[in-house]
């Protein structure tokens, strides 16, 4: 059971995100303080700020002027935000689409049109993928030439800072650990995207090319599932899957979408995440394309509980060290190993091709760190 601060924080940003009718519960003014700092770590606040003027007429939202006058200030942070990330968005995107190099918008930056509100969802990472190696490599060297604080997380991913904002090139759609599905897919959804006519959304007036609504969810899907296995998933990442389903889901192909995640044996992950938005979002058991009749019920209290803590607060790292003329490798985090490796034990029975390659992943990527 959640506590009501969470209660009527979930009720503004459903009423603000989705315009549902949602009747707030009454509060002191020390648990609305509460409700807003939660808004504030889970990069929300303007969000809940719609949802605020949406039940503004309800006798029992009885916020305090200095938590509005916050309320507002963040709101107003966040379209500013908005804007300088579009702005540099659509100039980047134009060099690299001047350059015959194809990007293709994904990620949250793709979604955030569909939302009422585009300029109320606060930017994230700004990613590209590109569907021609080739192209997408010059993309990399140009970005070694022109960004800053270069990153190359694995061999598929480069990230750097370009005039302030954070950047993405992905060479692959999807992102798994079990190699053997990952290569499958990732020749199969290629092909995919190369045959099929080209999907746009408009950013300040200028069209950019994004994956296909069914593409766009899958990668959706995939990234979630990933994310959980990995640290967890965001808040917003839900959104953003309701939003997309809301909005857009009518051009899905759910046959199509069926095949691939069945290929992923991805069924029990699906429901996972239907029983999450069903939770946390008040979807439908009908709005939810990946339930079926004979799917078991599941309970996602824990990772419920999870998605409501702070982001500073999730997710752990294990590295490991070699001490100078020592042959022994220590960890430096033994509590962090402990938690993969319960995390990737919970998640077996919803996952269990991608939850075991996903813990080994990260301990070998851990060994890094370790002095040759």
């Amino acid at each position: 059971m959640l506590n009501i601060i969470i209660r009527n924080y979930l009720r503004l940003l459903r009423a603000g995100c989705f315009g549902q009718e949602e009747k707030v519960e009454p509060m002191s003014a020390w648990k609305w303080s509460k409700a807003i700092e939660l808004s504030v770590h889970h990069n929300t606040t303007a969000l809940v700020s719609d949802g605020i003027e949406r039940c503004s007429d309800q006798f029992f939202l009885q916020i305090p002027d200095r938590l509005k006058a916050a309320i507002q200030q963040a709101t107003q942070k966040t379209v500013e935000m908005k804007r300088q990330t579009d702005e540099q968005l659509v100039e980047l995107e134009q060099i690299l689409t001047g350059m015959l190099l194809r990007p293709i918008l994904i990620g949250s930056q793709a979604i955030a049109p569909l939302y009422d509100r585009p300029e109320h969802r606060l930017p994230e990472e700004t990613e590209f993928f590109f569907p021609y190696e080739t192209q997408g490599r010059k993309a990399d060297v140009w970005a070694e030439e022109t960004g800053e604080d270069i990153e190359y997380p694995d061999k598929y991913t480069m990230r750097y800072t370009w005039h302030s904002m954070a950047v993405i090139h992905n060479h692959r759609l999807i992102r798994l650990t079990n190699k053997l599905l990952g290569h499958g897919m990732q020749n199969l959804f290629e092909e995919e995207q190369r045959e099929m006519s080209a999907s746009y959304i408009t950013i300040n007036g200028h069209e950019t090319e994004i994956l296909s609504p069914t593409l766009t969810l899958f990668q959706l899907l995939t990234q979630i599932s990933h994310d959980m296995l990995s640290h967890g998933i965001m808040l917003t990442d839900l959104l953003n899957l309701g939003i997309l389903l809301r909005k857009i889901g009518h051009r899905i192909d759910y046959v199509k979408l069926q095949t691939w995640t069945d290929k992923l044996k991805m069924q029990r992950m699906l429901q996972l995440i239907s029983q999450l938005m069903i939770d946390l979002l008040h979807f439908s058991e009908d709005e939810m394309p990946f339930l079926t009749p004979s799917s078991k019920p599941v309970d996602a209290t824990r990772i419920v509980q999870e998605i409501l803590m702070p982001p500073s607060m999730r997710g752990k790292n294990i590295s490991f060290s070699q001490a100078s003329g020592s042959i022994f490798v220590h960890a430096s985090n033994t509590s962090a190993m402990m938690w993969h490796a319960q995390r990737s034990a919970r998640f077996i029975k919803y996952y269990p091709s991608e939850s075991i390659t996903n813990f080994f992943s990260s301990f070998t990527h851990s060994l890094t760190d370790i002095e040759e």
